[in-house]
């Protein structure tokens, strides 16, 4: 049955929690302006439509935009290290966490962490006559003002600010940064980095920029598009066929999936990208009925065994014949014809119910 790449099914399966009103996302690579922007939209179409109204989104949303301008302030270009930049945003039971992780000179560490420290030592009365001070006087760091970031972060999250430093080599560290939003203001909640390091250097080691755990709908397929647009440096029709592809694995899906018993009308996903010099990777995950299993894995070895010309009759056939989008196989068919390669999958036992559908899409660049 097993059928994929095991450690792209491994770092998945790990990061994959049981299905509920949490979410995770993961994105590791440069920080440009342009793709900051496209993050942004993503990470927003990530909360519903009733959390963006509420004031907690605005909080969490008003505290990411100061970390992001923060990371531009700080952050140092270096070779492949400066490419590994991670950001982090989870909710998990009613409390969100928001981590960045940058390249940083290390002669920098030290006047962050005083500055960090002290922002952490003030009451919210000291903090508010430090933030006036530092802006009336207009000096505090040579980081464009990145001093003032970190106080606003701390006020509007009224909880302390969390930083780490890992050591790469002699000039340069990965600065990690999270500020915590709790449901309760005054709500003390245990936060380690190690979790967050132990991720960013399994992306690392599995090439993955890109990770969303979240219910999937069509306004998340838009912003995805949309933060690939900007994030994805290749020609136009390469760019076109992964797009396609894309659309059509999150589209199977929503059209597909099995809604979760504690969520009863919503589609739950993962979704995954990989690149190395060679090819993209493209990995959907979600759940499915028990029943189903056999019927969709008929349909998976069917259509790894046409040859590209079978492939192309199949999916006339299918085109034309009257079947509901839930029963054809033209996804699957479409999905094999635009990579030009053989589907791996692989489906994990979760209860006697469900079990979790993983699809994993090689596409190559040349």
């Amino acid at each position: 049955m097993a059928n994929t790449n095991q450690n792209l099914l491994v770092s998945t399966i790990m990061l994959n929690q049981a299905p509920s009103e949490d979410f995770t996302y993961i994105y590791r690579g440069a920080l440009f302006p342009e793709i900051l922007d496209s993050l942004l939209i993503l990470i927003e179409r990530n909360f519903t439509q009733k959390e963006r109204s509420s004031q907690t989104f605005k909080k969490v949303y008003f505290i990411l935009v100061e970390i992001l301008q923060n990371v531009t302030k700080y952050q140092t270009e270096q070779d492949e290290y400066f490419t590994n930049s991670i950001v982090v945003v989870q909710k998990k039971n009613k409390n969100y966490f928001l981590t960045v992780g940058n390249l940083i000179k290390n002669t920098e560490t030290e006047n962050l962490t005083n500055q960090i420290n002290k922002i952490n030592s003030l009451e919210k009365d000291e903090l508010t006559e430090f933030y006036k001070s530092v802006l009336t006087n207009g000096k505090y760091n040579n980081k464009g003002g990145a001093g003032l970031g970190l106080i606003n972060i701390k006020r509007k999250a009224k909880h302390n600010l969390n930083y780490s430093f890992s050591k790469i080599n002699q000039e340069h560290s990965y600065f990690y940064f999270t500020s915590i939003i709790p449901e309760k203001e005054e709500e003390e909640v245990d936060f380690s980095f190690n979790s967050v390091k132990q991720t960013h250097e399994s992306f690392k080691k599995d090439n993955i920029s890109l990770l969303l755990n979240n219910v999937l709908d069509q306004d998340k397929l838009k912003a995805l598009l949309h933060f690939l647009e900007a994030s994805i440096e290749e020609k136009l029709p390469f760019r076109k066929k992964i797009f396609n592809i894309l659309i059509e694995m999150l589209q199977n899906v929503i059209y597909h999936s099995s809604n979760a018993e504690n969520l009863a009308n919503e589609k739950y996903g993962i979704f995954l990208v990989s690149e190395t010099q060679e090819n993209y990777k493209l990995l959907a995950g979600n759940y499915i009925h028990k029943e189903k299993e056999t019927n969709l894995l008929q349909k998976l070895e069917k259509v790894n065994k046409y040859t590209l010309d079978e492939l192309e009759n199949a999916y006339v056939k299918e085109l034309n014949a009257s079947t509901s989008k839930a029963d054809s196989n033209l996804g699957i068919i479409d999905i094999r014809m635009k990579s030009s390669n053989f589907l791996k999958y692989n489906i994990e036992k979760i209860n006697d119910q469900f079990s979790f559908f993983v699809l994993e899409v090689n596409i190559g660049k040349k």
